[in-house]
């Protein structure tokens, strides 16, 4: 066989993939600059970020990233409140709950591990 016979092909799950990914970040670009958000481009990576072969994994993953900004944001409205004023007592706080935060996703990655390696 010669190198010119090969060819590559590509199936077309892949490429309905490739296009749905294209699509979303043409359509979230559009939406950040109609809108005039000053970091626009952030928005393709937000979609590359949440981009996931299957639409189901994408909408977990969209859904645990919704439900983690609406639970940081309301911890930092219940910690500024606590503390109005007081940049060491806010600091503590704010330390103390990105530790809380940390432990429960390594928490999470640690079983994820042993569920996804260990049990064969």
């Amino acid at each position: 066989m010669k190198a010119r016979d090969v060819r590559m092909v590509i199936p077309v799950h892949i490429w309905a993939y490739a296009f749905r990914i294209w699509l979303a970040a043409v359509v979230a670009l559009y939406v950040a600059f109609w809108l005039q958000l000053g970091g626009a481009s952030s928005a393709a990576v937000t979609v590359a970020i949440l981009a996931q072969p299957t639409r189901g994994a994408a909408i977990s993953k969209a859904a645990n990233r919704i439900a983690a900004t609406l639970i940081g944001a309301t911890m930092s409205v219940v910690i500024a409140g606590l503390f109005p004023g007081e940049r060491i007592g806010m600091l503590g706080a704010f330390v103390c709950w990105i530790c809380i935060c940390v432990f429960g996703l390594r928490r999470r990655i640690v079983r994820l591990h042993r569920r996804n390696h260990c049990a064969r």
